[in-house]
């Protein structure tokens, strides 16, 4: 066998090797900040990345209120920027809220659901 053919088969193992992992985001908190710069210029590839994955975000505490179905929301934003990574609690969660306190670093693992004016996680719970 020729060592073209070799390096042929070799690369075909490691690209399938490579694709069948799934990379597990949920491990290592990626900052809120980043997050929301990714997806506001890279939509595509950030849903490719993320989209229904359990991811852990990590970042500042801006904006605690509840939704239409009474779910503790929460917003991680730096300095109140107008984009962030919006944390959907489920109700089981709700009584969490007074743990929370405006402006302190808390991670929160959840379903990225994609963009829509925030970055959105479902589904979350406090790390």
């Amino acid at each position: 066998m020729r060592k073209s053919h070799l390096k042929i088969i070799i690369a075909i193992i490691a690209v399938a090797t490579l694709s069948a992992c799934k990379l597990n985001f949920s491990e290592y908190p990626y900052n809120a900040t980043e997050l929301t710069q990714k997806y506001y210029l890279y939509e595509r590839r950030a849903n490719r990345q993320f989209l229904n994955e359990e991811i852990t975000v990590k970042g500042t505490l801006s904006q605690v209120t509840k939704d239409k179905h009474n779910n503790m929301v929460i917003l991680l934003a730096r300095n109140n920027a107008p984009y962030g990574v919006k944390c959907i609690f489920n109700k089981k969660n709700a009584k969490i809220n007074k743990t929370f306190e405006l402006n302190t670093l808390v991670t929160v693992k959840g379903i990225c659901i994609g963009l829509e004016e925030h970055v959105v996680l479902e589904n979350c719970t406090l790390e």
